[in-house]
């Protein structure tokens, strides 16, 4: 499993937490696959985040 991706779910759980002070409602990692998730509520309203993979670019393939 890739633990950047652990690493960046749990800044976001974090920033939800501290800066929206929405409510996490669950998290998960799939061990076979390396996917992780979790959801939230801020403001009335369900969220439901899905880290599935990183990719990275050079900044001049942005374009």
């Amino acid at each position: 499993m890739d633990t950047s991706i652990l690493e960046i779910r749990h800044a976001l759980e974090k920033c939800v937490e501290e800066k929206l002070t929405g409510n996490l409602h669950g998290a998960g990692t799939n061990l076979e696959t390396g996917e992780t998730d979790f959801s939230f509520d801020f403001d009335g309203v369900n969220y439901s985040v899905h880290i599935k993979e990183l990719k990275t670019a050079l900044i001049g393939e942005l374009g």
